[in-house]
């Protein structure tokens, strides 16, 4: 059986295990403190096993979800995002359904680092992706791929098309741009459409998508093109 086999056994023994003592209660020596109830030699051991397996359990997830997520923004990761990704493209073709990849790229990350300091492009990017993960749905696939690019797997419905989504990352970055900042954030966004009808890869949307947010971007360094130009506020 493989290591992570057992993982998967052992959690499903821990909510089993757990699940059959009563409520409240609490080891105190040999005894049970709700209801007095006594345990044996064998029970104790067992609780003991238990809450072992269980420590290891939830530090093997940490560690799974260190690798699987951006340390800055709490997003996935680039190699979680090519997974995940490939996964939901699966799932649309089996469905027949069109699926959206939206390439985003922070404006004026380098203006905002040389005038503001490196904590405050941490900042912005941290500001993005809260509005990305305002602006995207649960079940869509939203990741950091490194620096100030981010991208976002959407399955299309006849709700949440490329205009929908579009107008609800506009509104987002206003609402952002509205509370007290020294700069306002702006995001360059290209959208490739995933047809069920002519499969392609991610990397080949991703292609696409770059290409088109690279049209759309600003000529100058910390323009803006879906709500405002990144700049310092008076």
């Amino acid at each position: 059986m493989s290591s992570r086999s057992c993982r998967v056994e052992e959690a499903a023994i821990i909510r089993r295990e757990f699940a059959s003592f009563p409520a409240g209660w609490t080891a105190c020596s040999d005894k049970v403190t709700a209801g007095q109830l006594h345990l044996n030699t064998s029970q104790d051991q067992l609780v003991r096993s238990l809450r072992t397996v269980a420590k290891r359990y939830l530090s093997d997830r940490e560690l799974w979800n260190l690798a699987l997520t951006d340390e800055l923004t709490g997003l996935l990761n680039r190699h979680a995002f090519f997974f995940l990704a490939d996964q939901q493209l699966r799932l649309a073709a089996r469905s027949g359904r069109c699926a959206l990849l939206f390439f985003c790229d922070v404006d004026g990350l380098k203006r905002i680092n040389d005038g503001f300091g490196h904590l405050a492009g941490d900042e912005a990017l941290i500001r993005s992706a809260l509005i990305l993960g305002q602006t995207f749905r649960k079940s869509d696939v939203v990741a950091r791929i490194g620096g100030d690019e981010f991208l976002a797997l959407a399955l299309e419905t006849f709700e949440e098309c490329e205009g929908t989504i579009r107008k609800r990352l506009e509104k987002k970055l206003k609402e952002a741009n509205a509370a007290s900042c020294r700069y306002a954030l702006s995001m360059s966004v290209g959208v490739a459409k995933a047809d069920p009808a002519s499969p392609r890869s991610i990397g080949e949307l991703m292609e696409e998508a770059d290409q088109l947010l690279y049209q759309n971007k600003p000529r100058f360094e910390g323009g803006g093109t879906v709500a405002h130009s990144a700049f310092e506020r008076s």
